[in-house]
């Protein structure tokens, strides 16, 4: 299965992946096909990616998700830790009320 060369862009690699025997093989319908090959660019894009870069995308999705933020340490907390007692912990272990939670957009 094709995979995008250094630095071509994604038109570029949509194209010729589209058009790869392997691809057609693979994927008969078009738009499996076309899901296969969008989805194989941003693969690759991600893993070009900084590491700084990465955990501001994770950051932001977790943002988006409705995690607020530990008030010790800025880790994104985990959601599904809301006790009932009103308690929560971030990733890195901090206890902290549920209320005291910070939003990013907040920093």
């Amino acid at each position: 299965m094709p995979w995008p060369k250094p630095n071509e862009d994604r038109e570029s690699f949509i194209s010729r992946c589209m058009a790869s025997p392997e691809t057609h093989k693979t994927f008969p319908d078009e738009k499996q096909r076309a899901a296969f090959c969008y989805s194989r660019f941003k693969e690759h894009a991600k893993s070009n990616l900084s590491f700084s870069e990465r955990m501001e995308e994770v950051l932001n999705n977790k943002k988006d998700q409705g995690y607020g933020f530990c008030p010790k340490c800025d880790m994104p907390g985990i959601a599904a830790e809301r006790r009932i007692d009103g308690y929560t912990s971030c990733e890195a272990g901090h206890k902290y009320l549920h209320s005291e939670r910070v939003y990013k957009d907040e920093k």
